[in-house]
């Protein structure tokens, strides 16, 4: 709905540097978790060993700013799934 934007990509990303250790970290420290050993297996080609996504076009060209950190969206989308694959409204 932007001027001189159809047909572009954006990448809706929150532009935070997460390694997989600190997510794993984070997502056992939401789920109460304690003391759970992570456990690495050999990489494979396409694996992605650090997230660090850029989302400075969609900010500038869209004027778009991200409110939620890491932590929060990281506790939404664990509570969004307990619930909806608790409940069985998924086919997993």
């Amino acid at each position: 709905t932007t001027d001189g934007t159809k047909g572009e990509v954006f990448n809706c990303a929150s532009g935070i540097k997460v390694t997989i250790n600190e997510l794993a970290e984070i997502i056992a420290d939401i789920l109460g978790i304690e003391d759970q050993e992570i456990i690495y297996d050999d990489w494979l080609p396409g694996d992605i060993k650090v997230f660090e996504i850029d989302n400075s076009r969609i900010r500038k060209k869209l004027g778009i700013e991200f409110v939620t950190n890491f932590r929060e969206g990281l506790i939404e989308t664990v509570n969004w799934g307990k619930t909806y694959f608790h409940e069985g409204r998924l086919n997993v």
